[in-house]
């Protein structure tokens, strides 16, 4: 799976007002904060909570509860459907 790929999966359960998670998307605990903090940089979506053990240590939690799609997360999600269609 591509990070394209994960991204729009986890954008899809940000438009549907969920929190994503890694346990239910199948994925790694270390692939899915990369992805986050992905969405978080290219602001895909607000409302992240992204913490680490300090300033360039690993992600210890991200918290996506509340997130909301920005308009760069909907046409993210919109270009992507329409590659895949």
């Amino acid at each position: 799976m591509t990070s394209a790929d994960l991204v729009y999966q986890i954008l899809k359960v940000i438009e549907q007002g969920k929190e994503p998670k890694f346990q239910e998307m199948g994925i790694n605990k270390n692939d899915f904060h990369a992805v986050i903090e992905q969405i978080d940089e290219a602001g895909l979506a607000s409302n992240l909570v992204i913490r680490r053990g300090g300033q360039g240590n690993p992600i210890l939690m991200v918290q996506a509860n509340g997130s909301r799609l920005t308009p760069a997360g909907r046409n993210f999600i919109a270009e992507y459907e329409s590659r895949v269609k």
